[in-house]
């Protein structure tokens, strides 16, 4: 009887031990959020007398996605956008272009790119364009700075644009018509403004000033495809071999001195050039 019994105080405290050693390990193993998920639910078990408490569900645990411990892939977090704050210029503005009803006045818009340019870099502004001409009847001419062999004699690029304008004007671009000149990173911004509405009666150059500093700019003008629209680009053109041996500006800063020459025509002779024009073109010369 004594043997028996000591055996099963050995098995009993055999048992025992395991337990712990069990208890230890999972203890050492265990995540912190899983003894939190433990005692949570733990805390939901019914106690004995208490069978009204029996229906209870158990509180549901959060679990953090965060934890090195975790043997599960985290769940993404839902990325919510904030609100669009209204702009201080007040509420945004949609056009709705519709084409013209009066397509009386043909346009020709002529970009002229210099050969070896990317093309992606004015994939944007020409787009723009396309589709305004499209919506309203428009021409669009882009072309090389190479398809004029009459053209090759101007080194300076920005010039070599307006002496192929003024060959399309002649050869291809429809006689009496209106030729809008605009540099490749132009683009259009609201295509419910039309060319014709710049147009006024008697006048058939324009060109725009810039709202910063007030000069003319070269990147762009509207002439009428006539005798005298086509000698003005023609003239300007050839104002390159005109250009003093300093930090001209090339065709910008030579517009201004060649508009003066077309508007004043006494500024060309250095007889009878005025006090005005002989100080401007001082400052051309040595800037």
């Amino acid at each position: 009887m004594k043997g028996r019994l000591v055996q099963n105080v050995i098995a009993a405290a055999t048992f025992i031990l395991s337990l712990l050693m069990l208890h230890s390990t999972f203890q050492r193993n265990t995540a912190p959020w899983d003894m939190e998920v433990l005692q949570v639910l733990e805390t939901q078990q019914p106690t004995e007398g208490a069978a009204a408490e029996t229906t209870k569900q158990p509180t549901v645990a959060a679990i953090p996605t965060t934890s090195p411990a975790s043997k599960t892939v985290p769940t993404p977090e839902i990325l919510i956008a904030p609100s669009v704050k209204p702009s201080p210029l007040g509420k945004p503005y949609y056009v709705y272009p519709k084409p013209r009803n009066d397509t009386s006045v043909s346009v020709t818009f002529v970009i002229v790119i210099t050969v070896g340019t990317k093309m992606e870099a004015f994939a944007t502004a020409i787009n723009s364009v396309r589709c305004y001409a499209a919506l309203h009847g428009y021409s669009v001419s882009v072309e090389f700075d190479n398809k004029f062999k009459e053209c090759e004699v101007h080194k300076d690029k920005f010039f070599r644009r307006h002496c192929h304008t003024h060959k399309l004007m002649q050869k291809e671009i429809p006689q009496d018509t209106w030729t809008l000149f605009i540099d490749g990173d132009v683009g259009i911004v609201n295509p419910n403004r039309l060319v014709e509405e710049f147009l006024e009666s008697g006048y058939e150059i324009y060109l725009f000033d810039r709202f910063f500093n007030w000069e003319y700019a070269a990147l762009s003008y509207l002439v009428k495809n006539n005798e005298r629209g086509r000698a003005w680009v023609d003239e300007f053109a050839n104002f390159e071999f005109r250009l003093p041996q300093s930090f001209h500006g090339t065709d910008n800063g030579a517009l201004h001195p060649f508009l003066m020459f077309y508007l004043v025509p006494e500024t060309r002779n250095p007889a009878t050039r005025n006090r005005m024009a002989k100080l401007c073109l001082s400052l051309w010369n040595r800037s």
